[in-house]
């Protein structure tokens, strides 16, 4: 076999290997700066709110560009690589919504969604990042193993 062949294949496996992304803990994520987050909800709104926290992986695929974040179809923050938010919500259905785009009809968006029942008392982590190496995706993630105790 050729060495350029041989490149080739170890190239070819080298972007299969990194298709994917890989989570980091709460600690580890940065928070997303105010001007990526299009709504700032009040926390005091909800006597009985949740506490929601949503992280970004790091990793090569999808590194360039910001995953778009809505609940409830309202759009909430451009999440970079290696981010964190959390929004106190009110107690109940939800829905988290992202998406690899600005535009909600761009041809490659690809929205992808989350239902949530959110009980009161109680903390979430949703993670989002590109699991299969096909589309942006967005998941529950255990809680316990990432969050230090406050």
């Amino acid at each position: 076999m050729n060495i350029i062949r041989k490149l080739f294949i170890l190239a070819a496996l080298g972007l299969l290997v990194g298709c994917a992304t890989t989570p980091i803990s709460i600690d580890s994520a940065q928070p997303v700066p105010s001007e990526r987050q299009f709504i700032k909800l009040n926390t005091t709104d909800y006597k009985d709110g949740v506490l929601v926290y949503f992280i970004r992986d790091v990793g090569v695929t999808g590194s360039l560009g910001k995953a778009y974040l809505s609940i409830d179809s309202i759009d909430y923050a451009a999440i970079a690589p290696g981010e964190k938010i959390s929004v106190m919500l009110s107690p109940g259905e939800h829905v988290f919504t992202v998406r690899a785009m600005e535009s909600k009809t761009a041809p490659f968006a690809r929205p992808r969604s989350a239902n949530a029942f959110l009980t009161s008392g109680k903390r979430y982590l949703y993670r989002i990042g590109w699991f299969d190496g096909q589309a942006l995706q967005i998941e529950p993630w255990p809680l316990e193993s990432n969050l230090s105790p406050n």
